[in-house]
């Protein structure tokens, strides 16, 4: 929300009382240029009239769409005209369908391996293989579960304190990371671990309240250029349009292998900074295991997709 605002503010280059809000206790339309959260908009099942009021209607992130909460939002604005913008438009559920349904054909795609050429920063992905096996309690499981392996990696502490020094050795070397996980579990561990070695820790994670994500947001704002610092977040966070222009380093440190995944993560150290020659991704390849060898496969053609560099010269 804060961060939309900002940049309206910047590219339209208005005042930012000139810009309404209706969020958590927030509630200033302008009917001219408006930012909204669905949940505000929507209140036990009922819809605020309010959003029968504007004559374009812009959705961020809008691959949301499917989600019957914003669904019932959508049906109810009048809008002539409908923006969505989007990382990527096909979801892994398959209701992609939905978002044509409600926001019309895709009418422009960007070519990302031509915008990685644009960019004036090399990307790059170093593989890390790990030596992760199952635990024996599941060497025998037939029905073995990818929470369950998750729940593995989470405790794995070799693997833990490899991605532990890794993070270590980018801060020594000035870079910006950030530690992505899908597990909030594995953020608590980790952070532990690693706030010993950095003077500025965030945490970011799905679910946090408006009040939280601003206190966050705003100590990220204060530290500066030369600062240390190091974020830790969940995919969901990192998914619901957090933005930072000074992130160079990302560590995935739980597998995924959706190709809209890996686009929308790797998106977020894309940002154009002065100070920013080469964005690197970690990616923590556990190949002992025949369903983990294909997800990683699949990352290397999502990463290849999107304009990176393959550099296994650093696999362990």
């Amino acid at each position: 929300m804060d961060q939309g605002i900002s940049r309206l503010k910047a590219f339209l280059e208005i005042p930012e009382d000139a810009i309404g809000q209706i969020s958590g206790g927030k509630w200033t339309p302008t009917f001219k240029i408006d930012v909204a959260t669905i949940q505000s908009l929507r209140k036990k099942g009922i819809v605020d009239d309010v959003v029968g009021q504007y004559g374009h209607l812009i959705i961020d992130e809008c691959h949301i769409v499917p989600a019957r909460s914003f669904e019932i939002v959508a049906w109810q604005c009048k809008a002539r005209y409908i923006t969505g913008l989007s990382a990527t438009v096909i979801r892994k559920d398959g209701h992609h369908p939905i978002i044509f349904m409600n926001c019309g054909p895709v009418r422009y795609r960007v070519d990302d391996k031509k915008q990685a050429v644009q960019r004036p920063f090399h990307h790059k992905v170093f593989i890390r293989k790990t030596k992760f096996s199952l635990p024996t309690e599941l060497l025998n499981n037939e029905t073995l579960q990818i929470h369950e392996i998750y729940n593995a990696m989470i405790e794995d502490e070799e693997r833990n304190q490899m991605i532990v020094t890794d993070v270590i050795n980018a801060i020594s070397q000035k870079r910006s990371p950030i530690v992505l996980t899908e597990r909030i579990r594995h953020l608590e561990k980790l952070a532990s671990m690693l706030s010993p070695h950095t003077r500025n820790l965030l945490i970011l994670r799905g679910g946090m309240e408006e009040k939280q994500r601003r206190i966050v947001t705003e100590k990220l704002q204060s530290i500066q250029d030369d600062e240390e610092r190091l974020i830790i977040a969940t995919g969901r966070y990192l998914g619901e349009g957090f933005d930072d222009n000074r992130l160079d380093t990302l560590f995935l440190i739980l597998p995924v292998s959706w190709k809209g995944t890996i686009a929308q993560y790797a998106g977020r150290l894309h940002r154009l900074y002065e100070m920013k020659n080469e964005v690197l991704i970690f990616d923590y390849s556990d190949l002992e295991l025949p369903m983990l060898e294909k997800m990683h496969k699949k990352r290397l053609s999502g990463y290849r997709s999107i304009g990176y560099e393959i550099d296994n010269t650093m696999i362990m």
